[in-house]
């Protein structure tokens, strides 16, 4: 059995907090303990022992961070997550559209955690490169391949929903915001606080992550302040850590 520390507000703490309470366990690696300070926010360790952990949440909680240790099997998980590419928030239900354009209507009140985020992935870019050689009788030529590695960033919304649990995935550079009518904006970029800000109007029971609530409205550019994630798994595990907190967490299986 292993344990996670994770707050139990929604203020995030700041580094010397962090590292003063991570001293308490042994099992925290400097890379890690460097890691979590840089994204320092929810579940803050993962897979220590009870006493580590209580020991961790302890130094925290006298630090005026509240925390907890938390059975790791506590943390609810979340469901396999599927991509859209249309998604109409309108009052009478969230319709999603599949491929060949046919909707699926949910009812609002199965939406419980609305999440997003300047996500960083890393992509692996290989270039070949010929290097000739040329003899007297003949010609040869050897190829090299090199490889870089590429940061890109995608601007991510996901949806959680339970009664069943379901999770819907999208990236803003692909998504169709044909649903605004005469409010859609020229730039697609624009399109999606609009997007997100007609879906919380319309879900009163959903939480929210640090990304939601940094989009700014009626701004010439409101994705200049999204909250960046580092990786997937970071903006991932907010979530997990979002239901834990509100204690929504995802019932049933996928449907």
């Amino acid at each position: 059995m292993t344990f996670a520390v994770v707050q139990r507000e929604l203020t995030a703490p700041n580094a010397e907090q962090l590292i003063a309470a991570f001293r308490a366990s042994p099992s925290i690696v400097d890379h890690d303990a460097r890691r979590t300070v840089r994204r320092r926010f929810g579940i803050l360790a993962e897979n220590l022992s009870a006493t580590e952990a209580r020991n961790v949440a302890g130094t925290l909680d006298g630090l005026g961070v509240p925390a907890a240790a938390v059975d790791m099997d506590e943390l609810p998980a979340l469901p396999a997550a599927r991509s859209f590419k249309r998604v109409d928030p309108v009052d009478e239900a969230l319709t999603f559209y599949d491929a060949l354009g046919r909707p699926q209507p949910l009812a609002w009140e199965r939406v419980v955690l609305v999440a997003a985020g300047q996500i960083a992935n890393i992509r692996v870019e290989r270039t070949a490169r010929i290097i000739s050689m040329q003899s007297s009788h003949d010609f040869e030529a050897d190829v090299v391949y090199e490889h870089r590695h590429v940061e890109e960033h995608d601007v991510a919304l996901e949806l959680v929903l339970e009664n069943p649990s379901q999770r819907w995935r999208a990236t803003a550079d692909a998504l169709l915001f044909n649903y605004l009518g005469p409010r859609r904006q020229a730039r697609r970029f624009d399109n999606f606080p609009l997007l997100v800000a007609d879906i919380l109007q319309r879900a009163p029971r959903a939480a929210i992550n640090r990304g939601c609530a940094s989009l700014g409205g009626g701004e010439a550019d409101p994705l200049r302040h999204i909250t960046p994630y580092a990786s997937r798994q970071d903006f991932e595990k907010e979530l997990v850590w979002l239901l834990w907190w509100s204690g929504r967490g995802t019932q049933g299986q996928g449907g």
